[in-house]
């Protein structure tokens, strides 16, 4: 059974401890290893970690952590790593393994809407046949539901020894699928929810598929489900579409080599294009597993026929990243025989990018080795996974692969757009898209380019220390930013303007024989230099919609403002431009050597 020979053979390789994290550049990636797993911590996860709602990595470790029954993990993007909870000591009885919570958690968690996260466990629990739990982001466990125990033929009623993890289904419950048990002892198809009520919704038969080793939810709201063994061709598995209500259809069972994929072990995912993608452990023209497609309508085709040299038995999920392309994990093959990681297009263009290294010692080295488990793309654009063997301890590593994923920044919005000269230092809030911690704020004077001290807030947003220096004379300047290794942005206008008049206040009253309005202005020069020759140019009073012109002959000069100074001005406006209590706006337009202000304030006529 192919459940059992990766679960025997990724204990097998489990054991030992590697050399310093290293860094090595291959084709078009950039490989770093970034934590090397302790036996504390745990070991092997067997799927792809997920990025979790405060960005940062959370999966299940198959084995190891501090009772040797597997864990649950947090670590960041800078590879530092917590142990969110160690699955309890398992007793063996029989053929069993008993506890109270499970052991050998397999697939992949997801997140719940509530931040906690859901997963399942293969063996364990009172019965030894598994258990669902969910943990909540500080560590908290509780067992939502334990599988019933088999009976000789190996049926149940609930299903058995699940590895494909839970999908969340359109009505926000959690729907899975066994490997086992249910009443034809095929494997099962439940729902539970968040507060643990389990609903079996099929028993699978064997014509349909066998061992079911992963389940998504489609975009239609269908679950597609991939099973590495029967199907119409007994032993070579099937994908099966269930609907939320159980019902099964198998839009394809494959034939196997040389002309079809055989023995998915992972999930599909589901592409921008609307088609599905995964690997098969074998298959293809050397029967040593393939990158397949498969349309909603089950049409099967070969993207890539792995040789060996480019690695053999993909037993991992793909990931469709920013640029489009897909990328997965080899457990086995390449220079070493350690595994290899890949890269390849909608279309079947494959990119070999990365070869880990050969044991040093044992089963250490400097990079990992047999890569179980998928990837998943960071927050930062890099991808990240984990190995099953090697590192320092032998146990395994946390790698992040550099592919280029990055988009250069985009700026859309600076607020404020504009400064009065000779002011004091200030913040600058620049709003865009695709910005990094590492994302720099430029002010650009001409061919003069200054970089800005800049705090990263979020993707959208960062905010840039403006030195006093930079704003000391009125100016036009650009503003810009620069990611490294992705690139430079859109530019947007920024003006260091002389000075700004402002209207801080307005007296108005009626003529009570012409109707006529009378306004005194007060004007103050709100900047910090001198506003020289300033004069008044336009102004209207009325409704936002139709304002009536002052009737007052203009331009008016208003002399020279000094910085912080005050000036008065009084206009006439005729009676239509409102009734008394009405609501208006009076609006002016002013001029000075080296700019203009434009003045607003609202108010009630008289």
């Amino acid at each position: 059974m192919v459940t059992f020979i990766r679960t025997s053979l990724a204990m097998t390789f489990l054991g030992g401890l590697l050399l310093l994290a290293g860094v090595a550049a291959f084709g078009q990636a950039t490989f770093t290893n970034i934590h090397n797993f302790a036996s504390s911590e745990g070991a092997a996860p067997y799927d792809a970690f997920i990025i979790g709602s405060d960005g940062n990595f959370y999966g299940a470790a198959s084995s190891n952590g501090a009772h040797g029954s597997g864990a649950i993990i947090k670590a960041t993007l800078s590879g530092a790593v917590t142990t969110l909870y160690s699955f309890s000591t398992a007793t063996v009885q029989g053929p069993l393994l008993i506890n109270s919570d499970g052991d050998l958690p397999w697939g992949a968690l997801v997140e719940g809407s509530d931040g906690d996260f859901y997963g399942t466990c293969y063996v364990g629990g009172a019965n030894g046949t598994g258990t669902i739990f969910k943990v909540t982001p500080s560590g908290t466990l509780t067992v939502l539901h334990t599988f019933s125990a088999l009976d000789s033929s190996n049926h149940n009623a609930d299903g058995a020894r699940p590895v494909a993890g839970l999908a969340i289904g359109a009505d926000g419950n959690f729907y899975g699928i066994t490997t086992a048990g249910g009443t034809n002892g095929f494997g099962a198809f439940y729902k539970i929810t968040s507060g643990g009520q389990f609903t079996t919704l099929h028993s699978l038969l064997g014509t349909e598929g066998v061992e079911a080793s992963g389940i998504i939810t489609g975009s239609d709201g269908n679950f597609y489900v991939t099973c590495p063994n029967g199907g119409a061709n007994v032993t070579l598995g099937s994908v099966l579409q269930i609907t939320p209500a159980g019902a099964v259809t198998v839009l394809h069972s494959f034939a196997g080599a040389p002309s079809d994929a055989s023995g998915p072990e992972n999930a599909l995912i589901e592409g921008s294009d609307g088609n599905f993608y995964d690997t098969s452990v074998s298959g293809g023209v050397n029967n040593k597993g393939t990158v397949f497609k498969i349309t909603p309508g089950g049409t099967v085709t070969i993207l890539h026929a792995f040789n060996g040299t480019d690695g053999y038995w993909p037993n991992s999920s793909l990931v469709q990243a920013t640029d489009g392309n897909f990328y997965g994990t080899v457990e086995y093959g390449g220079t070493s025989g350690n595994g290899t990681l890949f890269k390849i297009t909608p279309g079947g263009t494959f990119t070999l990018l990365y070869n880990f290294s050969a044991f040093a010692s044992g089963q250490k080295n400097s990079d990992g080795a047999y890569p179980f488990a998928g990837m998943v793309e960071g927050s930062d654009y890099n991808l990240y996974g984990t190995t099953s063997a090697g590192g320092q301890n032998g146990l395994g590593t946390l790698f992040q692969l550099n592919v280029h994923l990055i988009p250069p920044p985009t700026l859309s919005g600076l607020h404020p757009g504009s400064v009065n000269a000779a002011g004091p230092a200030f913040t600058l809030i620049v709003k865009g898209a695709a910005f990094l911690d590492t994302s720099s704020v430029n002010w650009i004077e001409g061919a003069s380019t200054t970089p800005l001290s800049t705090t990263f807030v979020s993707a959208t947003q960062l905010k840039a220390a403006v030195p006093a220096s930079l704003i000391a004379s009125p100016k036009k300047v650009q503003i810009s930013v620069t990611t490294p290794s992705a690139g430079t942005s859109n530019l947007k206008p920024f003006k260091v303007k002389l000075t700004t008049l402002k209207l801080t206040g307005v007296q108005l009253s009626r003529d009570s024989t012409t109707g006529d309005i009378s306004a005194t202005l007060s004007i103050k020069n709100v900047g910090y230099l001198s506003a020289a020759n300033a004069s008044l140019t336009k102004s209207t009073l009325g409704p936002k919609l139709s304002p009536v012109a002052t009737t007052t002959s203009l331009p008016i000069s208003l002399g020279s403002i000094a910085a912080g100074a005050t000036v008065t001005v009084t206009l006439t406006y005729p009676g239509s431009a409102g009734t008394s209590g009405e609501v208006a706006y009076l609006k002016a337009n002013t001029r000075f050597t080296g700019g203009a202000s434009g003045l607003s304030f609202k108010v009630t006529l008289p």
